[in-house]
């Protein structure tokens, strides 16, 4: 008997994973939806993770800060659907024989077919993560819509898609709607302790439109608690909470115009206290105040009052709180400006 010459071409792999699922139709298209347990999820996305041909950029610093969430939030953490497309084959038995109605039924799909993460590879890298950290929630599940693709330029389409129409939240948004942190709970507690700013603050966008009432954003104030607490994190929320309502009302008292008649609009347009950067800026001196002066930083702080925040004073203020006449809120300006506030301040008499 005579050989066959030739390469022996190789055998698909007959393992698959089955999952229950639920099958509808969006578009004439049939998708998926089902239930992956973590253990399962890091197994089947292995090595669309490890790709470095994935086109999808990669922040692993939000993977770890999901994936501390999750360690750190065993009992109550929540995490929204993975959405994924599938390349190759893949098999659905329905409990009916409809191929338009919704119905449920088993999903094989096999081991070596291509998959794509179209929205949640953060997500999935945390949780594989997590599962090599602490092996116990393996058994705990994510939802995963799932789309069959037939085609490159489709998946990139539909990939175009799910991103163009997701919604993306605010900074402010994210930190106000976190119950996990304290700073936020804190934060929010002094907006109605502290007259200045309550009604006065803008919760859900970053930037504060030119006729706002709004005073600050509350992405802002948040970021100046953090500085002004930094030092206070082992004390009890209920110290760091009276600890900021003690200091935000000592600088309203000195800041007039911040309870004054006079309209936000025009604040914002005359005077750099008016602004998130001066927001930190005096949080910085604050804090700095409290460590030197237990006792008397009350006194101290008054000296605001003696400051020229206008905005004509360029040789004050350019620079620091200001580039080109316009404000600006980096992390140097806020140190820059701080300086300037605590010079003027150690020049005024108590």
């Amino acid at each position: 008997m005579s050989k066959k010459s030739g390469r022996t071409k190789p055998k698909q792999s007959s393992f698959q994973y089955s999952l229950p699922a639920i099958r509808a139709i969006q578009a004439g298209q049939e998708f998926f939806t089902t239930a992956v347990p973590f253990g399962v999820l890091s197994k089947l996305l292995n090595t669309t993770l490890a790709s470095e041909n994935e086109q999808v950029s990669h922040n692993r610093e939000r993977s770890k800060t999901i994936n501390e969430y999750i360690v750190r939030n065993p009992q109550s953490y929540v995490l929204t659907a993975i959405t994924l497309s599938v390349h190759g084959k893949c098999n659905f038995e329905g409990t009916s024989g409809s191929d338009t109605e919704i119905t449920s039924g088993m999903l094989t799909i096999p081991m070596n077919t291509s998959l794509q993460i179209h929205d949640g590879r953060h997500r999935a890298k945390a949780i594989a993560d997590a599962v090599a950290k602490s092996p116990s929630i393996a058994n705990e599940s994510i939802s995963v819509v799932i789309f069959r693709q037939n085609g490159k330029n489709e998946t990139t389409r539909q990939f175009s898609d799910i991103r163009t129409f997701q919604r993306k939240y605010a900074r402010s948004e994210r930190i106000l709607n976190d119950p996990q942190d304290s700073i936020a709970e804190i934060t929010r507690s002094v907006i109605d302790a502290v007259p200045a700013f309550k009604n006065s603050i803008e919760m859900v966008k970053t930037t504060i439109s030119n006729r706002s009432r709004n005073l600050f954003t509350f992405s802002a104030l948040y970021q100046a608690n953090q500085i002004l607490l930094a030092d206070s994190k082992d004390q009890k929320p209920e110290e760091m909470h009276n600890i900021a309502v003690d200091f935000w009302l000592a600088v309203q008292a000195a800041m007039p115009d911040w309870t004054s008649d006079r309209l936000r609009a025009d604040l914002r347009k005359e005077t750099i206290h008016a602004h998130g950067v001066t927001l930190c800026a005096i949080a910085t001196v604050g804090a700095s105040l409290m460590v030197q002066f237990p006792k008397s930083w009350k006194r101290k702080i008054g000296n605001l009052r003696e400051i020229d925040w206008s905005r004509d004073n360029a040789e004050l203020w350019e620079g620091k709180a200001m580039f080109n006449g316009r404000m600006t809120k980096s992390a140097a300006s806020i140190s820059l400006t701080a300086n300037v506030i605590s010079s003027r301040m150690s020049t005024r008499r108590d």
